[in-house]
């Protein structure tokens, strides 16, 4: 276990500034940080710090607590992930990159809001909806539904989003079934299957639609995403009082295989630099001690050379 040295929460943020959001994760790195942080302030100093630099930089930033979801479930972290998304934002932004691919002239069209897109393009170019229509339906089959590095459901919904934004005052949106889709809220496989989604969001396919996710914010010009992940709920010991939802043994197994997982796909998670902030039970030796899934300890203590000095690029560090 180390000892007393930390590095200060908000200097730590500040270094993954300058090494990882300024260049490397922008440029399609990614990387998973575990942090010990001894206070809650310390947790809400360095998110807050994280956000600050997020938006400075263009990323998307999300922020999760284990006491509000099922960490131990993949789903479940990609749901919260996707409520914090901005999805008809990005869509918009991704509609305008097309129009500008289409040789239309787009400047001066705001991205924010939910006005009418499509007939700003066209009173923009002084051509018919229908004339942009054709020209986008020909960009989105090309460069989203052909995107192959995403997953064919996940194309097929973005497809969807875009095409959505075609409504007018006499025409409601309809694409609310994909965004709760997108987030969970829609688990029937029937609601969704008017446009042609098929498959549900489940432990199975929760990696693919993180990975489309993260290709898909790349497209739409965000820098990256920010992960951070508050797991101390999960270590903490149970008591009645808190009111708080706990996990059991096992969850807690599962918990550490989700994170054991992100870490070996990190090379197929382009822009993600996920933040664990965990507590001291993280590192150490009882039984909810991640040392006892050696699957996860040998892989977050192969940087960790030596446990009596913080190591700031290391993927565990003591945080104040």
């Amino acid at each position: 276990m180390m000892n007393d040295t930390t590095i200060p929460a908000t200097e730590w943020a500040k270094f993954l500034d300058e090494e990882y959001l300024s260049e490397y994760i922008s440029q399609g790195g990614s990387a998973v940080k575990f942090a010990v942080c001894k206070t809650k302030e310390a947790v809400d100093s360095l998110t807050n710090s994280l956000n600050e630099f997020g938006a400075r930089h263009h990323y998307a930033t999300v922020v999760l607590d284990a006491k509000d979801f099922r960490a131990h479930m993949p789903q479940d972290v990609y749901f919260q992930i996707a409520a914090q998304i901005d999805w008809r934002g990005l869509v918009r932004e991704r509609i305008l990159q097309l129009a500008h691919d289409a040789l239309l002239k787009i400047d001066g069209i705001a991205t924010a809001g939910n006005d009418d897109l499509y007939g700003s393009l066209a009173k923009k170019n002084r051509i018919t909806r229908q004339e942009v229509v054709q020209e986008l339906r020909e960009q989105i089959s090309a460069k989203i539904f052909r995107r192959r590095c995403m997953t064919r459901d996940f194309r097929v919904a973005m497809a969807a989003l875009c095409k959505a934004e075609n409504a007018t005052d006499s025409e409601s949106y309809n694409a609310g079934p994909v965004l709760d889709w997108l987030m969970g809220q829609e688990k029937r496989v029937s609601a969704i299957r008017p446009f042609s989604i098929y498959g549900t969001i489940d432990r199975t396919t929760a990696r693919g639609m993180l990975e489309s996710t993260l290709h898909w914010l790349l497209d739409c010009g965000q820098a990256g995403l920010i992960v951070v992940l508050d797991n101390r709920r999960v270590l903490t010991t149970p008591n009645p009082k808190d009111g708080f939802k706990y996990y059991t043994r096992m969850m807690v197994f599962d918990h550490y295989e989700v994170l054991r997982e992100l870490i070996d796909d990190i090379d197929r998670l382009p822009g993600l630099l996920l933040i664990v902030t965990t507590c001291a039970q993280f590192v150490q030796a009882n039984m909810r001690s991640y040392r006892e899934y050696q699957a996860l300890s040998m892989r977050i203590m192969n940087d960790v050379r030596d446990e009596q000095k913080q190591n700031w690029a290391a993927a565990l560090v003591n945080v104040s």
